[in-house]
């Protein structure tokens, strides 16, 4: 948790410098909330065939954050955001006896997406696009079933690499104000910690993979003077 503020606060005092320095630059800043449907396919289930034979649910979570937007020109920049997201996946796998038992695997991720941006020119709304990498660190990890939490979070290596992507609309509600709606998808190979299980099966080498697809709802302040519509266009 100490980690996770250190990195929130950090993040924060970047955003507040860029935007004194940048003003005048293309700096846009925003936060935004994305609820979505994540996966969580562990690599010792997905590799064990009809070994556990788990039935997948659908697991619906919510992330939120904070987003720096640099445009170096009016519709082309970089983008570097800092999100918490509460991802898992919830299913159903038959212990030794045969009967089924409900898990639900609860991951806490800190995504740091590193982006190139785009977006068309607009009075009123515009299109909105950005691609790239995403860093995602694991904060926490547990294993939900037989009413407790089983802590699991030293089985995956703390940072993973993976793949961000997203389509919108903003809508300019004032000079400098933007709401922004984008279908977003990312996935991430995690690295299974398999280095301290030396007798468990090959397959526990192979990277689990988490997805996360949902819809980012944000507001986003333009700095940009030359890149804001006018107020007489608005109206």
């Amino acid at each position: 948790m100490r980690k996770l503020i250190f990195i929130f606060c950090t993040f924060i005092l970047f955003l507040s410098m860029a935007g004194l320095s940048y003003a005048q630059q293309g700096v846009q800043v925003g936060i935004i909330v994305q609820p979505s449907i994540t996966t969580m396919r562990p690599a010792w289930l997905s590799e064990s065939g009809d070994m556990f034979d788990p039935d997948y649910n659908q697991t619906l979570r919510t992330s939120f954050g904070l987003q720096l937007d640099y445009h170096f020109t009016p519709n082309l920049g970089v983008e570097a955001d800092i999100i918490y997201s509460p991802q898992g996946q919830k299913f159903y796998m038959p212990d030794t006896a045969g009967t089924y038992r409900s898990h639900f695997y609860k991951f806490n991720f800190v995504k740091i997406p590193l982006l190139f941006s785009f977006s068309t020119s607009g009075s009123n709304a515009v299109l909105l696009g950005s691609i790239g990498t995403q860093i995602q660190i694991i904060t926490h990890a547990v294993d939900e079933y037989s009413n407790s939490d089983h802590d699991i979070t030293d089985s995956y290596a703390p940072l993973n690499l993976g793949f961000n992507f997203g389509v919108g609309i903003g809508f300019y509600l004032a000079k400098h104000a933007m709401l922004t709606v984008m279908p977003k998808f990312d996935v991430t190979f995690l690295n299974y910690n398999y280095s301290d299980y030396a007798t468990e099966p090959a397959y526990l080498s192979k990277s689990p993979v988490s997805t996360c697809f949902g819809m980012a709802l944000g507001i986003k302040f333009v700095k940009n003077e030359n890149t804001a519509p006018s107020q007489q266009q608005i109206n």
